[in-house]
């Protein structure tokens, strides 16, 4: 592992903490920034599509309901609901 690592996994959390606290219109162009440098400029980012927060909540339940279910069948029971952050 580099010596480099805990240093910019650090600099990750800090950059994570900072996006947090954005309003959601300051995070759109965040996000749209971040994919076009993931992207390249190969082609054009699609719309930001506006998500409601229902539709985010529902997967967010459906996922974890998925991840208690397969964590049941490796170790025989379901745990204990955690959140995380």
């Amino acid at each position: 592992m580099s010596r480099k690592y805990p240093l910019l996994m650090r600099l990750l959390l800090k950059i994570e903490e900072a996006a947090d606290v954005l309003p959601t219109e300051q995070k759109k162009p965040l996000v749209a920034f971040l994919l076009t440098c993931l992207r390249g400029d190969a082609d054009e980012l699609s719309p930001v599509r506006d998500i409601s927060k229902s539709i985010t909540q529902a997967s967010v339940v459906d996922d974890e309901e998925c991840r208690r279910k397969v964590l049941a069948g490796f170790v025989g029971i379901i745990p204990r609901q955690h959140h995380f952050t």
